[in-house]
Parts: structure tokens; C-alpha cells; sequence
């Protein structure tokens, strides 16, 4: 199912030439996003990369011209001639697009499967190492691979994105670019070619990433786009996923506000994925913002998701998790953000939910608790702290009035006041998010100083 073009278009495009030197570095197998990401720091442009390539390749060869050599591999160069547009997108079953979502949220390998074609059973090719220490360079073996003809697949991406770009509302933005997301470039592997759809100046703001399970609950998703809402009229742009459950949830949420809401999806950005999501994306190419990595065409591949949660984490200045399994696929994000020095922040759930199982082990790496909207917009720096007044019954009372300013666990104070475990975790629970009780590493308890 196709996304239709509804929104006005940038007034910039890529350049036949220029496009095909950024995606012979971004898609060439062999030279991982890490290492052209290193070439490219170091060279400055794909343009200077290659131009490296040929200079190290001509030096290794014999003969004064690498031409003269029948056995020597050609020179890039971009390609002159049209080729045959690309196929259509292969279309898939909803039992295969349950499938795929199912092992995305399983996947838990962020760095897993760098090249689709590898996903066949192929042998994988040996990974280029141009890093020794703090040095790069150009080595031989990059050289080879970044210097033969341009490979058929990355041909018919060329040709079918030219097409694609003067179509309304779309644009492909590189890292040379000014409209290409700040936050983006300082992870360790950014893409260097993004596909948008929508109003590209939301890739400027201030953005929340919000993620969670994709079975969730009816209050995980009320709390999402009750969240996305709030941090939406503040101006800040929600990122998500555009899967089932709390992603959707979460631009639904952010469409209803000046921040409005960017999708990052893991197919082609011409390809809607999962189907049920339909006419949610297309209100956001029209209202919001589309963005994908991969060529246009490209199907929903368990592999796909782990390569896009980075552009989740990595555009946001913090991630929001609702809901998380223990397995689930959100936990990639939310490490990813931890691993680039990104806040991460956990709604916390019941103890005993499969639904909190994942949220509340990203408390105990660290996370920070947010109860409320009013919590993130705090952590966000946009709302000063709101003094808590409520009124404390029953068990969590009687918890408050045992707590000192010294750390107490909770399975003391259960056996000291003949408490059930549960109760009196969802008590201090209770306690915490009022903010009159802090929870230290190990599981302990202490009044709020």
C-alpha cells in the first residue's frame, strides 16, 4: 500500500551524480555504516572517499593505468545511462506482516544484519577495518570493494529515487545537508541517507521519542498519547516507530498539537507497515513527518526494526518508555539511547504485569521514573515541579510513618508491619511517585530529603 503524495515538497533535490556517490558509500556490502561513517569524518565527502579509493587502488596496481590491466577492477563512475526501473514492491500477507513485527520485537542484536541481501543465507562478507587506534584510512581492501562498477540493486535505487524526489512532499535528505536532524549526527553509525515524506522542518526540533509494546494495554495507550499530547503542545515533536500499540498511540497523541509527530519506519518509506496503520500514516505524511534508510520498495524484514530504533533513539533528546515486555523490541531503543547519552525515562507499571516486566529492569539500569505528563515535561525542562498534595489511607501510611532518612528495603518493612510483598511495593510505588519517598540502587527505601 503506497503513501500519497499530499504534502508540498522542499524546493532542494539531490543531483543524479552526488546521490550516486552517497549510496555506493552508504549501500556498497562489505563497507558497514560504522566504516563509512569513519571514511567519511575523515574525507569530508563521499566524493573525497572514492577519490581516496582510486588513489590507494592505482597504487597497488602495476601498471601506470588501472584500465590496462584486464583483471583489475573498474573505477567508479557514476552511471550515464537510464536502467530499468525498479520492480514493484513485493506485497506480503497479514500473516507474514505478523510475522516480521513479531520477530522485529524479538530481535535484540541493534548492529544485526547490516545488509539485506545477507539475510538469505549468503555467506557474509568480512568486515573492512580502516580504523587502527585513532587513525583512518583508506586501506586496500575498502578501496576494492567502494572501486567496481555501481552494483545493479543500488542502480535501480538511483534511478527509482530521482523519480521518487520530485514527487510532493517527499525529499532525501544526506549529512551534507542543513535539513539533515541535528541530534542524528552525533551517534556512532547515522545513516547517511534519509528518505522523507511530510514537513521536513520537523526534523529541526526538539523531539521526545516515545516506545512500548505493541500489545498494549488501553491505559498504556491512554497514557501515550495522553503524554504525547502534552509534550506536543510544548512544541516538542513525538518520534515513534509506527508499529501497533503504544507507537501509534503515541503519534496519535502528537498529531494533536503544534509539535505534531515524526515516524520512523523500517521499509521503504513508499511502503506502509504493519497495514492496520494505514490511514495513521497517511495523516502523517500530511500533518507530520515520514522518515526511512532504506531503499524505496524495501519490505518489512525482522532485521530492519533494530537498524531503525537507533534513528528513534538518536534524533530524540530523551526516550519515553510505556510498557515494555521483557523481550520486547523497545528495550533496544531505550538501550540505544542510554549508549548514546540520551535520558532515558520508564512509566512504571503493576509489579506483577508481563507489560512492566521490561520497564521496570530499565529502572534498575538506570532509567528514570516518570509517573505522569507532568513528570516528563519536568525531566524536559519545561515545567517547573508541581507540589504533590494528596492524602495518605491504609497501608501506605503506615509505610510512610516506619520510613526514616535511612535506607530501609522493602522486605523489611513488609515483615515489620506483616505486609503482603505486593501490596507494599505498589504502596511505595505510590509513595515514589508522590515524591515523598525515594527508591535507592538495591531495592531500598528512604523519605525524600
Amino acid at each position: 500500500m503506497a503513501v500519497q503524495d499530499t504534502v508540498s515538497s522542499p524546493s532542494s533535490r539531490q543531483d543524479f551524480s552526488s546521490l550516486a556517490d552517497w549510496l555506493r558509500l552508504a549501500r556498497t556490502p562489505g563497507i558497514t555504516r560504522l566504516t563509512a561513517n569513519l571514511l567519511l569524518a575523515e574525507y569530508g565527502s563521499p566524493e573525497a572517499v572514492l577519490a581516496a579509493a582510486r588513489q590507494v587502488l592505482e597504487s597497488s596496481l602495476p601498471c601506470a593505468s588501472p584500465a590496462a590491466d584486464a583483471g583489475s577492477p573498474a573505477l567508479p563512475r557514476a552511471p550515464s545511462e537510464s536502467v530499468a526501473a525498479s520492480p514493484a514492491p513485493e506485497r506480503f500477507s497479514a500473516a507474514a506482516d505478523a510475522a516480521a513485527d513479531d520477530a522485529a520485537g524479538r530481535a535484540s542484536d541493534p548492529g544485526a544484519a547490516q545488509h539485506a541481501e545477507r539475510a538469505d543465507g549468503a555467506p557474509r562478507r568480512k568486515r573492512i577495518i580502516v580504523r587502527e587506534g585513532d587513525k583512518v584510512q583508506m586501506n586496500l581492501a575498502a578501496a576494492k570493494l567502494l572501486c567496481v562498477p555501481l552494483a545493479a540493486d543500488i542502480n535501480r535505487e538511483l534511478e527509482a529515487a530521482q523519480e521518487w524526489q520530485h514527487g510532493e512532499g517527499n525529499a532525501i535528505v544526506t549529512q551534507a545537508d542543513r535539513g539533515y536532524p541535528p541530534l542524528l549526527r552525533h551517534i556512532p553509525d547515522p545513516p547517511l541517507v534519509l528518505y522523507v515524506k511530510g514537513n521536513i522542518q520537523l526534523l529541526q526540533n526538539d523531539a521526545l521519542a516515545i516506545v512500548g509494546s505493541r500489545n498494549a494495554t488501553h491505559q498504556g495507550r491512554a497514557h501515550a498519547e495522553d503524554i504525547a499530547r502534552a509534550v506536543s503542545s510544548e512544541g516538542i515533536t513525538v518520534v515513534s516507530g509506527l508499529a501497533l500499540g503504544i507507537d501509534a498511540a503515541a503519534h496519535t497523541g502528537g498529531l494533536q498539537a503544534q509539535g505534531s509527530t515524526i515516524a520512523v519506519v523500517g521499509t521503504g518509506i513508499d511502503r506502509i507497515y504493519p497495514a492496520r496503520n494505514a490511514e495513521l500514516a497517511r495523516q502523517i505524511a500530511r500533518e507530520g513527518c515520514l522518515i526511512s534508510e532504506f531503499a524505496l520498495g524495501a519490505p518489512a524484514r525482522p532485521h530492519n526494526f533494530p537498524i531503525r530504533n537507533r534513528i528513534i533513539a538518536g534524533i530524540a533528546r530523551a526516550t519515553l518508555v510505556v510498557e515494555a515486555t521483557a523481550r520486547s523490541g523497545s528495550r533496544i531503543t531505550a538501550h540505544q539511547a542510554m549508549h548514546f547519552g540520551r535520558e532515558v525515562l520508564v512509566m512504571p507499571g503493576s509489579v506483577q504485569s508481563p507489560f512492566s516486566q521490561g520497564s521496570h529492569a530499565l529502572i534498575r539500569e538506570g532509567a528514570r521514573l516518570a509517573g505522569s505528563a507532568q513528570h516528563v515535561l519536568e525531566d524536559l525542562g519545561l515545567r517547573a515541579p508541581e507540589t504533590i498534595s494528596f492524602m495518605l489511607t491504609g497501608t501506605a501510611s503506615e509505610l510512610l510513618e516506619q520510613l526514616s532518612f535511612d535506607p530501609t528495603s522493602a522486605d523489611e518493612l513488609a515483615t515489620r508491619l506483616h505486609l503482603d510483598p505486593a501490596q507494599t511495593q505498589a504502596s511505595l510505588l505510590a509513595l515514589e511517585l508522590a515524591g515523598v519517598v525515594e527508591r535507592l540502587p538495591g531495592g531500598a527505601f528512604q523519605r525524600a530529603k
